[in-house]
This record gives C-alpha cells, structure tokens and sequence, in this order.
C-alpha cells in the first residue's frame, strides 16, 4: 500500500506510517529507528496539541496550553522549523516536588506547552516501550 499526498494533507499518511511503525516495533523489540522525522509536519503536531490536557500545570516559561494555542499556526510553524533543522531544545522543565507518604519529597519536571505538544507524539505511537532509537 503506497500512501498519496491527498491522503498526507488529511492526516491518514501519518497515522498509516505510525501504524506501520507501532506495529514494526511490537514485532521485533530490537529494531532500531534512525529517523522519524520525516513524520513530523504541522499537521501533525497540531493533532498532537489537541490531544494535550489543558488544565495541567504551567512549565517554566508560565505559559499555559491554551495560551499557546492563541498562537498555534505560528508556533507550531516555528517549532516544526526547528526540529526539522535539529535546532529544537526543549526549555528546562519546571521542578516542583510532591510529598509522599513516608515524609520524604518525590521531584517532579513539568514541560512548557511546546515541549508536552512534542512530547504528545507518543500517544500517537512513534514511541513506546517496544522502540529504541539510535
């Protein structure tokens, strides 16, 4: 099966070759994937920032997921520029610290509202358990 661009442009490509990819993965728990970058177009990352929580904690920058979504077309442009260049890196993540039971404090990162849209990427499939990256 050979995918179109018509079919690229509504988002079925993607999902097809994250199929294909998943499904390579959980095959063969060796398989290594030099390169996925190709997959990651404006497109795709916009379905990644819908799929994020919006209510969950601000990262170190203070912006919310809402808020970069009022400038979506553009961060998203932005961002897809930067990783296709290999230029993307994430800011640091927000440190808070979180009381567990016996006393002690368990640290915990929370992302800025660009770095959880990357990271979305793994409900989508290019990453899980079965895939190593090299």
């Amino acid at each position: 099966m050979r995918e179109t661009s018509t079919g690229h442009r509504t988002g079925a490509w993607v999902t097809t070759k994250l199929l294909r990819i998943t499904a390579k993965a959980k095959e063969d728990s060796k398989a290594r994937f030099t390169s996925l970058m190709y997959l990651l177009n404006e497109e795709f990352l916009e379905e990644c920032y819908y799929g994020l929580e919006w209510d969950k904690a601000v990262g170190i920058d203070g912006e919310t997921v809402k808020g970069y979504g009022d400038n979506l077309q553009e961060n998203i442009k932005d961002l897809v520029v930067r990783m296709k260049k290999w230029q993307y890196r994430p800011k640091p993540a927000r440190r808070v610290y979180i009381p567990k039971g016996n006393g002690k404090q368990r640290p915990l990162g929370i992302p800025t509202a660009g770095a959880k849209c990357t990271y979305q990427q793994e409900a989508f499939g290019i990453c899980d358990n079965y895939t190593s990256f090299s």
